[in-house]
């Protein structure tokens, strides 16, 4: 290949991943709306402050347990912390899709606190190496 065909292919890249980030950002917009208007804005950020609070607490036991914990396990600790918090704000899931999405909400969190993890650790493997 020569450089002109290595400058196309790069361009068409970059073309098509702006459009894909654009496409997901839209999409993102979209079901962020869809929960906003099902539960209202109060209860939308009600829902995750009290999912951030509960991931975070699970983190801290499993830290200060020191064992090796599967996700299913923070997420179900996760989950049991939300819903006290909620029950406290006297809000509960009405249905079980409301429940559902909780439990979505909380097992995306916990695998993006896993994900920074792993990503912190190979970052400091790859420093000391």
């Amino acid at each position: 290949m020569n450089e002109n065909n290595l400058l196309y292919l790069l361009i068409v890249l970059l073309v098509v991943g702006t459009i894909f980030n654009f496409l997901l950002a839209l999409a993102i917009s979209y079901l962020a709306s869809v929960v906003r208007k099902r539960f209202g804005k109060d209860y939308a950020d009600k829902y995750i402050e009290a999912a951030e609070i509960g991931v975070r607490g699970s983190e801290q036991y499993f830290l200060a347990s020191s064992s090796q914990v599967a996700n299913k396990d923070k997420k179900d600790l996760a989950l049991d912390i939300t819903k006290k918090i909620l029950q406290k704000d006297s809000i509960f899931p009405k249905t079980r899709d409301d429940e559902d999405l909780l439990s979505d909400i909380i097992e995306a969190m916990v695998n993006k606190v896993n994900e920074y993890k792993r990503n912190t650790h190979a970052v400091a493997g790859h420093k000391a190496g």
